[in-house]
């Protein structure tokens, strides 16, 4: 189990090529490349709004980038959040 501190969260990178969210939301291509996209897998006591098991979209200079058994995770503070797909 993994335990996030204040309003920190982690999320499993995930790779959108489409350029849509995973609500289909269609995203423009000129902020693209500073967006990360990622499914919260751990959530710090300080944070709001925000689920386990939501899809975000964040800042994605602001993220500390993690590898855990080979997969790509970020860790980063909650207002870097854009887009909340819950």
């Amino acid at each position: 189990m993994i335990k996030m501190i204040k309003e920190r969260l982690m999320v499993q990178v995930v790779n959108r090529a489409d350029g849509s969210s995973a609500g289909g939301v269609l995203l423009a291509s000129g902020g693209a490349v500073n967006e990360g996209h990622g499914t919260v897998i751990a959530i710090g006591p300080l944070v709001e709004n925000v689920s386990v098991g939501d899809t975000v979209i964040y800042i994605k200079s602001t993220a500390v980038p993690v590898r855990i058994a080979g997969v790509e995770h970020h860790v980063f503070d909650a207002p870097s959040i854009l887009y909340i797909d819950s």
